[in-house]
């Protein structure tokens, strides 16, 4: 690390520990050093002065500020200190195929997306967006480009994009002939994912400007268009750059301004009525029409921008921006900085407090030494996290397992296992070369792309996957923290007749009997509680509960609650034990990238020590299922830190075997679901089998190693495919690491071993 970026995180820290993001922190501390060391073409009074207030010079001059109004504007700095305001919902409209994925209901309002091309380690993924029947080669886009005749290929995460048209029998990049082949190599050539989407044209109607709004939805049910400007300029001919051409420039990307202070030609809309120029945008009333109903149906989003091209047939939204950049032309108008202003005050007060800005800070100094750390000691492309948690886990495996020797243990440790999968698998020396060791696990993460953030929460998997709406329980309501206060908000399953009111809660549950309390983020079913209504009492997990000791857990600021559907699961799952809804576990892959299969599947059942959960580490049980016949037997419970046999539940004194009903469709829908989800080949899937089919609590993007379970020889398989393909990518194929912690060396599997 150079010495300039060490002085710059160095600085960073303080902003940091007061709630800016790491990289907005570093930002500001940039932007200032460079504006006290080089010549903008202000004198270091006028540039100091701007700096103090939070502004830099170029933005004092373009917007006209001054000691008498510059209170009267959030500056610069207060609005980078607010990002990411949409906090873990940022991640709906931060690229494009996730926005095309999560506003489904609104594709017809933005361009037809045909393409994503991604990379799967070394190779070019083709992902068919637009039609489901397209074809998934290159060929098939050369062919797509021909028939349009002129297409957009633009970066999924940003605004670089490049016209790639056909005509005169050849095909043109940027205006460049190039033979198909060129063009496949050149498409191929992009190390990040990007999109072949519709063409869109400006239109004379507006003078080709492009409409921005600037929206916010404070409380998730009164969305507002805060800001509504045209602006005049070239639209997509930022072009895309390749990973080579970017090493090529001669600057670094940070080093240069990238004319970042520009002047833009804006032109102010009216919001209140949509009036410019004299008279009403073309569309107007239906295009706040379709933004209302968009925050409605995101009410989570907080705030963002459109882009929005206007022609006389209609109007497109081409973009939508997670935090607009700061204006450079025109202030945010009185009511959007009302708003942010309202939003700072918020965020300072909940750092006002010493500790809190101590702890932040701490915590981000042991991230960057925890990074530190994984670089030095650890192979390329481990998790950070993940080399504490190696570390936690061989001492726990070293001092808690008593089933194998000292010496047992040492091999297991240097070939990458914990000690009890010698004895869990029957590990030797002549056959572990099979196997996927708990080191190899931990490195693999993440096997999922960058689109594994769409599983990070059970709303944003149900947004994804809302094609198969009838497997996911109805989702009521959200509550979620917004100025300060939990709130309530309506989701897309509730009844008519409820409001956003904590007292429509306890009705609901009245009509219902029984309903789903579940933090929105989690696993392990942390959190959780059954909520039922039964001769005028109220429960929480089997116990009596009264109305206000359950709106102190739902008011409670430090509690995100989904409040859904209870799952009834099945009788046979019933017989066995009714306390708890006890799930199935299917790991799911796709060897090819494209075609799920069911790799392991197993059930888990609660007990009166899991309570309303079937958590296998709280006391629960484990039973393996076949997944040809939906058998499940073979059940184990932890106990003691060693895995045992419980034929029986300890609490029913039932058998635990039998069948899962219609266990083929069972199989054939989880294997819908998952084959929908193009971008992703690795899932954890969770789902309860009821009397009538299946319902998802959840889908995992990387599962935890089975601690109980055997992954299967399909699966093992599919693990050290992805292994080889990993090390491939840094190298470590050809030259082993000579990290302190290394992956272990792996024996050559012949075709009889396999």
């Amino acid at each position: 690390m150079g010495i300039k970026k060490l002085v710059v995180n160095a600085l960073a820290l303080g902003p940091t520990s007061r709630g800016f993001t790491g990289g907005e922190a570093r930002r500001w501390v940039r932007e200032v050093y460079r504006h006290k060391t080089r010549n903008y073409g202000f004198s270091r009074k006028e540039t100091n002065w701007a700096i103090k207030r939070g502004f830099m010079p170029e933005q004092v001059a373009e917007l006209g500020l001054t000691e008498e109004n510059y209170r009267d504007y959030i500056s610069a700095k207060d609005y980078a200190f607010l990002r990411p305001l949409n906090g873990t919902y940022s991640k709906w409209i931060t690229d494009k195929v996730t926005i095309h994925t999560i506003f489904k209901p609104f594709r017809q309002y933005m361009p037809r997306i045909y393409y994503q091309l991604s990379k799967r380690y070394d190779e070019t993924q083709i992902i068919p967006l637009y039609d489901d029947n397209a074809g998934d080669t290159f060929d098939d886009v050369l062919k797509l480009i021909r028939e349009k005749g002129a297409v957009t290929a633009a970066a999924s995460n940003g605004v670089s994009a490049s016209t790639v048209e056909y005509r005169d029998g050849g095909y043109y990049f940027d205006g460049k002939k190039l033979s198909g082949q060129d063009l496949k190599k050149k498409l191929e050539a992009y190390t990040s994912t990007i999109v072949i989407k519709e063409r869109i044209e400006t239109s004379d109607l507006v003078d080709n400007g492009v409409l921005n709004l600037i929206v916010f939805n404070e409380f998730g049910d009164n969305p507002v268009i805060g800001d509504a400007f045209f602006v005049f300029d070239e639209y997509e001919t930022k072009p895309l750059r390749t990973l080579a051409q970017r090493k090529a420039d001669s600057l670094e990307e940070e080093d240069v301004l990238d004319d970042k202070f520009r002047k833009v030609k804006a032109e102010a809309v009216d919001a209140s009525d949509g009036t410019w120029r004299g008279s009403k945008v073309p569309h107007w009333d239906e295009i706040t029409d379709v933004i209302d109903r968009m925050c409605r149906f995101v009410p989570q989003l907080e705030f963002f921008g459109a882009e929005i091209v206007i022609s006389p047939e209609g109007f497109c939204i081409t973009r939508m921006v997670n935090h607009p950049d700061y204006p450079t032309v025109k202030p945010f108008s009185k009511e959007t900085s009302a708003y942010l202003f309202r939003k700072v005050e918020q965020k300072k007060e909940a750092f006002a407090k010493g500790g809190t800005r101590l702890s932040r800070g701490f915590k981000k100094v042991k991230l960057k030494v925890r990074a530190a750390f994984a670089r030095a000691f650890y192979p390329k492309g481990l998790v950070p996290y993940l080399s504490i948690r190696w570390i936690q886990d061989v001492w726990k495996d070293l001092t808690t397992n008593k089933e194998t020797t000292l010496k047992q243990k040492l091999w297991a440790y240097r070939h990458g296992f914990l000690s009890y999968r010698l004895l869990q698998y029957g590990i030797t020396k002549e056959n572990y070369g099979e196997y996927i060791s708990d080191f190899e696990y931990k490195w693999l993460r993440h096997i999922n792309p960058k689109y594994r953030k769409w599983m990070e929460d059970k709303i944003t998997v149900k947004y994804v996957c809302s094609d198969f709406n009838q497997f996911f329980p109805e989702y009521y309501y959200h509550i979620i923290c917004k100025n300060g206060n939990n709130k309530v908000i309506s989701m897309m399953d509730l009844p008519e007749g409820y409001t956003n009111e904590f007292e429509d809660i306890f009705r609901l549950v009245q009509e219902k009997g029984v309903l789903a309390l579940k933090p929105d983020e989690g696993s392990h079913g942390d959190g959780f509680y059954k909520f039922t209504y039964e001769n005028g009492k109220y429960q929480l997990n089997y116990r009596d509960a009264t109305k206000q000791q359950v709106l102190d857990i739902l008011e409670d600021i430090n509690n995100q609650y989904l409040v859904t559907e209870y799952i009834n699961m099945c009788d046979e799952l019933k017989r066995v034990y009714d306390g708890s809804v006890n799930t199935v576990r299917m790991i799911v892959f796709k060897k090819d990238g494209k075609n799920p299969q069911v790799g392991n599947a197993y059930v888990r059942f609660g007990s009166k020590k899991t309570g309303a959960v079937d958590n296998v580490g709280a006391g629960g049980m484990t039973a393996t299922i076949d997944v040809e016949t939906g058998r499940f037997h073979d059940a184990k419970i932890v106990l003691h830190n060693s895995i045992e046999d419980c034929p029986v539940h300890p609490d029913t004194g039932v058998p635990i075997e039998g069948y899962l009903p219609h266990w083929e469709q069972v199989k054939a829908d989880v294997l819908a679901v998952t084959k929908s989800i193009k971008q992703l080949e690795w899932f954890g899937v969770d789902l309860a089998v009821t009397n009538d089919g299946i319902k998802f609590p959840e889908i995992n993007r990387f599962p935890d190693y089975p601690a109980v379970e055997k992954y299967t020889k399909p699966t093992r398989e599919y693990l050290l495919m992805k292994l080889a393909g990993k090390k491939r990518m840094f190298g470590y194929d050809v030259k082993p690491n000579r990290t302190l912690v290394h992956l272990p060396k792996r024996p050559e599997i012949t075709d009889e071993k396999r």
